[in-house]
């Protein structure tokens, strides 16, 4: 069979940065070469965008166009064109800077800007003043019955005003016939209608502006009508965390729990393949599905299906980009769990074996190779990432070195958000070493820092935390042997120092919880 060929895709004609008065419309515009031709998405500031009364996404031949309706200040930001085929990716950012008609506003163009994934930079003449965002009035966790409207309500105080978005288990929400989502000032509302046992689960309102982004996160039980049910509040609820629910009559249930779990395998490309598993659950188990993380939704090429505790994923004429890690992930009131397989998609008329490996029974990845004996090792960290605490406005690097065969592919992610190259973040690769920068880092920058290695024989990752702290204060991130021990006194609290750790959540003065991965950290603070 002869190999195929195609063209990685290549912007033509880039996206170009831009300022724009509050409430004027605004077009970004690309085109982008390939072959097969390529298929483009849109993001803002890393998070996909969809067509709604607000954003019009169209596209004509190699031409594409994302529209912006009656921007407001909170829609500025990066705006990234993600172009994909079967023989690559590509992405180009550029700058929106959403600013008060009549002032006058200049784009400065940087040098990074020539090459793809690069962003110019938008600064106004004025010296931008404001406040990040700040939860005045939370979210409040609550149970409901089956049947009954909800809605979460908050008050978000910021300068510049804030854009808020909804998000229900990770999943960002849009209005629809099942929800309605409205903006008052500083109060903002999530209505959801009729709800069923399905929409229980945690409700996120994330808010932001050009200042910083914040997030506090309640939680939703549908019950039984009838059936008394009793809101039990945890302590920490006030640093955002999710209150607990207990239902007075003992509900019964059970956490999902994969009955025949997804299989491995190889298929050749241009065939059909499909993926089964079976969930048990009570209630009833609600089934997702990902690719190499990212969540898949019915379209022309992916067909999900569910009967009862059937779950099916259809994937129509694979082609070799199509191969990777197949997630399932069933949740219910009572928990969540997640299986994942492999797929190789192969050239026709070659023989391909699937080789067990033990730890396929407990939902980890069985190993694909090819009967032509190519030979590999899945990525192990070499060199790890290392937590660090760097000041305000400083530059801060983070390095790992990954050894694997074939080489290994690292992406990057901040508190579960992938992060893309732009002003703002640089990430290098050179053979083993990996390396992602940080400009100018502000407090909000603070967070938990993934390095996701994957190759065609499996997948790791590794986790450190970033404080980002007053210019001229002294931090120590003191490693711990004790692990998984409380590395401080819940009662802790000096003026100087203002922290509370318990493996593995950390606390900032009275702030969120952050989570640490693997190995406990004390900080000492210092004046």
């Amino acid at each position: 069979m002869d190999a195929p060929s195609g063209k990685s895709p290549s912007f033509v004609e880039p996206l170009k940065s831009q300022a724009a008065p509050v409430d004027s419309d605004v077009v970004f515009k690309c085109k982008v070469a390939g072959q097969p031709k390529c298929k483009v998405s849109w993001k803002k500031d890393g998070i996909v965008l969809v067509d709604d009364n607000k954003v019009q996404i169209t596209s004509e031949d190699d031409d594409h166009t994302l529209k912006l309706l009656s921007v407001v200040e909170a829609d500025g930001g990066q705006y990234t064109a993600v172009a994909s085929n079967d023989f690559g990716r590509s992405s180009f950012t550029a700058t929106l800077l959403v600013h008060e008609a009549g002032k006058s506003v200049t784009l400065v163009s940087s040098d990074d800007d020539k090459s793809d994934d690069k962003v110019s930079k938008s600064v106004s003449m004025d010296t931008p003043s404001g406040t990040s965002p700040s939860f005045v009035e939370p979210l409040k966790s609550q149970a409901a019955p089956v049947g009954s409207d909800v809605v979460f309500k908050c008050k978000v105080a910021g300068q510049p005003k804030c854009k808020v978005s909804w998000k229900k288990d990770g999943i960002v929400l849009v209005d629809d016939d099942k929800m309605q989502i409205t903006s008052e000032d500083d109060d903002h509302t999530l209505k959801l209608l009729s709800v069923v046992e399905a929409d229980g689960g945690q409700y996120t309102a994330v808010a932001s502006n050009d200042f910083g982004r914040s997030s506090f996160t309640a939680t939703l039980l549908v019950h039984e009508a009838g059936k008394s049910v009793t809101l039990v509040s945890s302590d920490e609820d006030k640093s955002g965390k999710v209150t607990k629910i207990v239902s007075d009559d003992s509900l019964p249930g059970t956490s999902p729990s994969f009955v025949e779990p997804l299989k491995s395998q190889a298929a050749p490309v241009g065939s059909d393949v499909v993926f089964k598993c079976k969930v048990a659950g009570q209630p009833k188990c609600k089934v997702s599905w990902k690719k190499d993380g990212i969540v898949l939704v019915d379209d022309n090429k992916v067909q999900i299906t569910s009967e009862n505790d059937d779950h099916t994923l259809k994937l129509l004429s694979v082609v070799e980009a199509d191969g990777g890690q197949y997630t399932a992930v069933a949740s219910n009131d009572f928990g969540r769990s997640s299986f994942t397989a492999t797929l190789l998609v192969h050239e026709a008329g070659k023989s391909v074996t699937l080789v067990s490996s033990d730890e396929d029974k407990s939902g980890k990845v069985t190993k694909i190779v090819s009967d032509d004996k190519s030979p590999g090792t899945s990525p192990s960290f070499v060199e790890p990432l290392k937590s660090q605490a760097a000041p305000v406005g400083s530059d801060v690097v983070f390095k790992c070195k990954v050894a694997g065969q074939p080489k290994c592919k690292v992406s990057w992610k901040k508190d579960g958000i992938v992060l893309v190259d732009d002003n703002k973040v640089q990430i290098t690769s050179e053979d083993d070493d990996h390396t992602l920068k940080l400009f100018s880092i502000v407090e909000a920058d603070g967070g938990q820092y993934t390095a996701v290695a994957s190759n065609d024989f499996g997948r790791s990752s590794f986790t450190a935390t970033l404080l980002v702290h007053e210019a001229g204060k002294s931090v120590t991130l003191v490693s711990s042997d004790e692990g998984k021990s409380a590395c401080a006194d819940a009662n802790t609290l000096t003026n100087r120092c203002q922290y509370v750790c318990f493996y593995p959540y950390i606390r900032f003065g009275f702030g969120a919880w952050l989570r640490l991965e693997a190995i406990s950290y004390q900080l000492q603070l210092s004046s």
